[in-house]
């Protein structure tokens, strides 16, 4: 009885997020329900024919022969119940995924409105990129191997975060359950895998040296578990096996001849919005850049050692030339392509190298956008640091990464760009409460994002609306009448531009 009524006062306070997430789940399952089998669902449901012996002697010859996860042994383990089930359970991880980082958020920042982060998160989702959204959301065994593995990471990594930063008390299956969680994070995939070992490290590395905090032996060995986890994966005879027969001339390349043959296919896809589809990585990783440069020259203000100022300063005026320089691209003007080639022209290099023409201008791109992702890190460790919580410099470094590592892969299709936009999507989230807090005008750098992702004529007509609302809120605030856009964070920059209008020989000045 005690929890019903928690559960009821709950949702009477949060009936605006509540409404939120069951109208979004209910249309997620709409759309699930026209999903069908096709591809390698068709082969692992032959399989799943044999019953839990063919599946186990699956798991086993897929580990020695073809790779090293265990996702196909769940594929085959979901022909043995409705399809249905894994319908409802895809719907729930995406539910649980928002649960999750919305309650961690709310732990920072008590006064956030759930319903908002809630309404981004799924619009986030519904906006994915179609080609990605089919071979990930929508098809049953790319659903286990990408969906699956990145809220297997997000569960290990939201109990690790719960205990160590949000001080959730250790309760006694944590020695049983934790480590348990942790070696099947490790034991996902390569992206998910390797990022439960990276993000745990350095999420311990922050109790330990910046928080200065004591962590108990429990998370110490729950943190090793998932590193066995992951070797577990690494070590698989099948990833050898498969390299050596579907990619017997890259298996040969040493280390760094496997990143310069993959370099170019990476970079591309991580920045390349002119090449790329709409709602893909690019368009993610901009709007996060952008929200982390409003925030940091926001932040920056008041902080009050010097020579952080000035470094915050300089890399923040890097990524703000950056931004601006692909909002000159979308513009299509005669010095487009130069641009275009200067930022965007990822060569393949290792051939380039072996034909000793290897020269400047084809490692430039190479080079501004690798500073721009390592300047995205450092202010994302900037604002975490000032904020005292680790969680966004943790989502923008493992997003990069989990896209940057798939360097050391023969290939790296659509579906495998996922956890990084799984990531993203958080972090996202993220960064706009922390521009509630501080009350950040971030319109300005949206604009320009959403003008050089979707074209020229729609960031002109966002830029001329955002002026208008602007004009109407100064006007109304000069004649103390209440305004319905008070609360539009301000304005942008480009809209002060617009709306400096003379009147009785002053201009209209920006708050």
């Amino acid at each position: 009885m005690e929890r019903g009524k928690k559960i009821v006062e709950y949702v009477k306070q949060n009936k605006a997020y509540v409404l939120v997430m069951i109208i979004a789940s209910i249309m997620f399952l709409v759309q699930m329900s026209h999903v069908v089998l096709y591809a390698d669902d068709l082969t692992l449901g032959h399989i799943a024919k044999q019953g839990m012996a063919g599946a186990i002697q699956h798991l086993f010859s897929n580990y020695m022969e073809w790779g090293g996860g265990p996702t196909p042994f769940f594929v085959i383990l979901l022909f043995f119940v409705p399809l249905k089930v894994w319908k409802i359970g895809n719907c729930l991880m995406i539910v649980l995924t928002m649960i999750g980082i919305i309650r961690i958020i709310s732990f920072h920042y008590k006064q956030i409105n759930k319903a908002m982060l809630a309404l981004v998160l799924w619009i986030c989702v519904y906006i994915l990129n179609i080609g990605i959204a089919s071979q990930t959301l929508y098809w049953l065994d790319g659903n286990i191997a990408y969906v699956l593995t990145a809220f297997q990471f997000f569960i290990y990594f939201y109990y690790l975060y719960s205990r160590l930063i949000m001080k959730t008390e250790t309760k006694k299956y944590d020695t049983v359950l934790l480590p348990l969680v942790a070696f099947f994070a490790g034991w996902t995939g390569p992206q998910a895998g390797a990022l439960t070992v990276i993000i745990s490290v350095l999420l311990l590395a922050w109790v330990k040296w910046v928080r200065k905090e004591k962590v108990k032996p429990i998370y110490m060995v729950a943190v090793v578990i998932g590193i066995v986890g992951f070797l577990v994966y690494y070590l698989a005879p099948g990833n050898n096996a498969r390299m050596l027969q579907v990619y017997p001339e890259f298996a040969e390349y040493n280390l760094f001849e496997k990143i310069y043959y993959r370099m170019d296919s990476v970079w591309t896809i991580l920045f390349n919005y002119v090449v790329s589809e709409q709602a893909s990585i690019p368009f993610y990783l901009y709007i996060v850049i952008g929200l982390v440069l409003s925030l940091c020259m926001k932040m920056v203000k008041e902080e009050k050692k010097k020579w952080i100022t000035k470094g915050v300063k300089i890399v923040s005026v890097m990524l703000l030339v950056f931004l601006v320089l692909n909002f000159v691209i979308a513009m299509q003007g005669d010095y487009n392509s130069t641009i275009t080639n200067m930022i965007f022209r990822f060569e393949p290099i290792l051939a380039h190298i072996k034909e000793n023409s290897l020269h400047f201008d084809l490692i430039l791109p190479y080079i501004i956008t690798t500073l721009v992702m390592v300047a995205t890190v450092v202010l994302s460790y900037y604002i975490s640091y000032r904020e005292k919580n680790p969680l966004l410099v943790l989502l923008v470094l493992g997003a990069l990464l989990g896209q940057a590592m798939m360097v050391l892969s023969p290939y790296s299709p659509l579906r495998t760009t996922f956890i990084t936009i799984y990531l993203l999507w958080l972090a996202i989230v993220t960064l706009i409460a922390m521009v509630k807090k501080y009350k950040v005008s971030v319109v300005w750098i949206i604009t320009m994002i959403v003008s050089t992702i979707f074209g020229l004529n729609i960031g002109i007509i966002l830029l001329i609306s955002y002026a208008i609302i602007y004009y109407m809120q100064e006007e109304r605030t000069r004649r103390k009448v209440p305004c319905f856009t008070s609360n539009c964070n301000y304005c942008c920059f480009w809209s002060y531009y617009f709306c400096t209008l003379q009147r009785n020989g002053r201009g209209i000045q920006g708050k």
